[in-house]
């Protein structure tokens, strides 16, 4: 029999875990944003850390340094390296980064990389993921191996919006599932679903990405928009054509209350492996439904949410209870389908070959949905089935 966690060290570890963020690379739908604070300081030498525990690495150790090589602090040298306590494998990324102008600023960055990737960035963020490990048991990622070269541009336009063409050279190889620890805090003797293999090889990658910011608040927005989009060519053992585009728009309603709407949609042609294919079904997608329930070249997904503010809670018998005055309620619907078309280089989407699933629920919200519990019930393309999911600093 294995033996049991020491509760006290998980829950060190947790709380460590719970109050770091990192930024990981994104594929597919979304933008990782380059981090200006470093050089706005005026330290030479920044440190930080963000470990994290995955179910193919265990607890990743993880620390990284920008080193300012001139008095204008625009030329500098990023290191980051980390190393996972099951895999005992290091990864790293180490580079130059040099940066124009001040106000839209312009970066043009060199790395090389060996990384442990995914492409599940977009559905759920690395702490919410460490701590369902920690305390669930869960992993809601699928990873593989990544190495190689990559530069860039980034490019700051009217303060707040983004543009970067990207070219890249690297080798995918795949990784098994390898954990740390014999259970979790509440999750029993669940055991981790395995971490699926992909089709190896080399690739070399064009992408252009473009995101577009008109929301009245970047972290607790009430109404506009934001729009992530990309557009990506790949060479050598997979030659493929890839759009993929994330669009949110915030409405404000009546008096504390807002609407918000988001459409997902991607679509990929021509010779490509497991890692290039998009799924849905469960947190972060259709989260009444199983997770990783469908997957295919061709990806479409709106959801809509009306978020009540503090009008019913806060005004009901319970509005009196711990925390009632920063909770609020929603409701929201959900539909959506991964799906391939009859001919592999066909990059239009045949939308009539989509099954669409679709849920609806009540979310309850804390903290403006820093917390957030969503009970979710299956309409279309299920059994009717009810499903009850938690997340953690995922924003609406």
């Amino acid at each position: 029999m294995k033996p049991a966690i020491n509760p006290k060290i998980l829950l060190y570890w947790t709380l460590i875990i719970a109050g770091l963020v990192v930024a990981s690379a994104r594929a597919q739908f979304g933008y990782k944003k380059l981090d200006d604070d470093p050089y706005s300081e005026y330290k030479r030498i920044d440190f930080w850390t963000h470990p994290h525990y995955n179910r193919v690495e265990g607890v990743a150790m993880h620390g990284g340094m920008l080193l300012k090589l001139i008095s204008a602090k625009s030329l500098g040298i990023i290191c980051e390296a980390k190393y996972g306590t099951k895999s005992e494998t290091f990864r790293y990324e180490a580079g130059l980064d040099k940066r124009f102008f001040k106000k839209n600023r312009l970066i043009l960055r060199a790395m090389v990389f060996d990384e442990t990737a995914t492409n599940d960035n977009w559905k759920v963020g690395v702490n919410e993921n460490t701590l369902a490990g920690v305390f669930l048991h869960e992993d809601f990622r699928d990873y593989f191996e990544r190495r190689g070269w990559r530069v860039f541009a980034d490019k700051k336009f009217h303060s707040y919006h983004l543009f970067r063409v990207e070219y890249a050279q690297y080798e995918y190889s795949s990784m098994a599932t390898r954990t740390n620890f014999a259970g979790s805090l509440l999750g029993g003797n669940k055991v981790y679903r395995p971490n699926p293999a992909i089709r190896e090889g080399r690739e070399r990658s064009l992408k252009f990405s473009l995101a577009l910011d008109h929301r009245d608040n970047l972290y607790f927005p009430n109404h506009g928009w934001v729009l992530h989009t990309v557009l990506q060519r790949t060479f050598g053992d997979f030659n493929t054509n890839g759009f993929f585009l994330d669009w949110t728009h915030y409405t404000s309603t009546w008096a504390h209350q807002k609407f918000v709407l988001r459409g997902l949609f991607g679509a990929r042609s021509g010779t490509m492996g497991a890692q290039h294919l998009m799924s849905i079904g469960g947190v972060g997608t259709l989260r009444g439904f199983r997770d990783y329930l469908r997957s295919g070249r061709n990806f479409a997904m709106l959801n809509a949410i009306y978020v009540f503010g503090g009008d019913i809670l806060q005004n009901s018998p319970i509005r009196n209870f711990p925390m009632m005055d920063s909770t609020y309620l929603g409701f929201f619907y959900e539909i959506g389908d991964a799906w391939n078309n009859e001919n592999n280089q066909n990059f239009a989407p045949t939308f009539n070959r989509a099954s669409w699933l679709s849920d609806a629920g009540v979310s309850l919200l804390i903290m403006d949905g820093l917390l957030r519990f969503d009970f979710a019930r299956q309409i279309k393309g299920g059994s009717g089935g009810w499903r009850i999911t938690c997340r953690l600093f995922n924003k609406l």
